[in-house]
């Protein structure tokens, strides 16, 4: 397996980027218990970043990471923005970058999946 790049998610998880599985998310103890309860492994062939210009760093980068049933707004340092795009690039998986003054959660998520969010 090649490793691309493997980040500490706040202390909610990790996001692993390889060749083998692609991205996948995996949430640790609280984030597991509350919210995703297994792990999510991207299924599309381009994954969304979307920055927000107005939050503090620490805050204002999300990955989007889908499978056939989840979708999970990861936050990512903002920072690690450069290794994230080399490390897709590397892993052949092609990224779209969206920028707005706040991130837009709910224009994030398929039409189908927002009636969730209310």
């Amino acid at each position: 397996m090649a490793l691309f790049h493997r980040v500490p998610i706040n202390g909610l998880g990790t996001l692993t980027v390889s060749s083998d599985e692609g991205v996948v998310f995996r949430p640790w103890g609280v984030t597991r218990k509350l919210s995703v309860p297994h792990h999510v492994v991207h299924c599309e062939d381009s994954i969304t970043m979307a920055k927000a210009v107005i939050c503090p760093p620490w805050i204002s980068t999300f990955l989007v990471v889908r499978d056939r049933e989840t979708t999970v707004l990861v936050g990512v340092l903002g920072f690690r923005r450069h290794r994230l795009r080399r490390a897709f690039a590397q892993a052949g998986i092609a990224l779209r970058e969206r920028w707005a003054w706040s991130v837009p959660v709910s224009s994030l998520y398929r039409r189908s999946e927002r009636r969730h969010l209310r």
